[in-house]
């Protein structure tokens, strides 16, 4: 398996990418804890997710 990781030019360029990511992606970086149990509760909860998603869709 190959894998790319980022290379960014210095920390700036680094955070200013990483705030632009969605909000489970920016927890992954800066609060594993937190990122952990966000990931728990959406696979927990994963079939009722699957009913109230697409009720917040956009149509």
């Amino acid at each position: 398996m190959l894998v790319s990781l980022p290379a960014y030019r210095d920390p700036a360029a680094a955070q200013r990418r990483l705030a632009r990511l969605s909000l489970l992606h920016r927890l992954t970086f800066t609060s594993r804890p937190l990122a952990r149990a966000v990931c728990g509760v959406m696979c927990r909860y994963r079939p009722l997710w699957r009913l109230l998603v697409p009720l917040f869709a956009p149509q």
